[in-house]
Formats: structure tokens, sequence, C-alpha cells
């Protein structure tokens, strides 16, 4: 006897567009950023905890860039999206970089092939406000940085509503 079982329905378009393994490995990749984060509150420098999920972290994204030369993220009020997926989100609102991002005016990011050990561990460091003592946003963090491998796009809070302002590397 043979069964004929229901077909599931199509794609639509934009699904049909999305490379989840990519989506996938951006999601592991974001994944350790958030055990990063937690680390990086609670552990001294130096504490192999602390070191291992940074790491993860860092060989995470330096792969992910080495195979598709660049991973840009849309950043929405606490969440960060990877071709229209959500790749990153938290509920704790101390520990979610994307809310602070966002709360700074920041809306998307963008890691490119050459990204230096230096480089992701500054950025780290300004998404997890590390940096926090200085009073500066974290868009003023980024820039005083001179990223190379590095872009984001900025929206100013101004009452005109013009468009982001895309912030080049140096």
């Amino acid at each position: 006897m043979i069964h004929e079982y229901a077909k599931v329905p199509p794609q639509t378009q934009e699904e049909a567009s999305i490379d989840w393994e990519e989506v996938k490995k951006v999601r592991e990749i974001f994944n350790s950023l958030g055990k990063a984060v937690k680390a990086l509150k609670i552990y001294p420098e130096g504490n192999p905890v602390r070191e291992r999920f940074v790491r993860e972290m860092k060989e995470g994204i330096l792969s992910f860039l080495k195979e598709h030369g660049s991973l840009i993220l849309w950043i929405k009020r606490a969440e960060m999206f990877y071709q229209d997926q959500v790749v990153y989100s938290t509920p704790v609102k101390e520990e979610n970089i994307a809310l602070r991002l966002y709360g700074d005016g920041i809306r998307e990011l963008q890691f490119d092939e050459g990204l230096t050990e230096t480089e992701f561990m500054n950025f780290l460091q300004v998404a997890t406000g590390a940096y926090e003592a200085s009073h500066d946003d974290a868009m003023t963090l980024l820039w005083e940085k001179e990223f190379e491998h590095i872009r984001y796009l900025v929206v100013e809070e101004s009452g005109e509503g013009g468009p982001p302002v895309e912030i080049p590397p140096k």
C-alpha cells in the first residue's frame, strides 16, 4: 500500500533565499558571545573560563569570515539578525549587547575578513560596556577605536529623521 503524505507548502521567495547553514553558524557564534559577555562580567582577566568563552567566540567569527568574507548583522531593539533570522537575543537586560548598541543608535554591524584579535577584543569590550566609566556611548567608543575591519550603521538622534549614517573603516 502506498501512502501519500501531505506536502510541505512551498517556501516563500524570502525563505528560499535564506542559507540556513550560515544562519546556524552565526547563531553558534552569538551563542558563544552570550557566554563571553557573562564571563567577562563575572571572571577576572586571565581566568581560564573567561578565556575559553572569548576564544570560542573569536575562533567562530574568524572562521566564518574566512569562509564568507563578511558578516552583516542588523540590530533591532534587543536582538541581532542575520538573513532576517534572529541570531542573538537574551532576556537579561544587563547582558544584552544588542540593547546597548541599539540604544546608542547602531542599527547594523559588519565584520570583514582580516579582523584582528585586537579589533575583536576592542569590539567585545565596547559592546559589553567595559568602558562604562568613560560615559561615552557605544558609537563614540567604536569610532575612537578606528576599526579597519568593522563597520557600522548609525541612526543619529535628530528631530529631522534623516537616513542612517554609515561609518566606514578608517
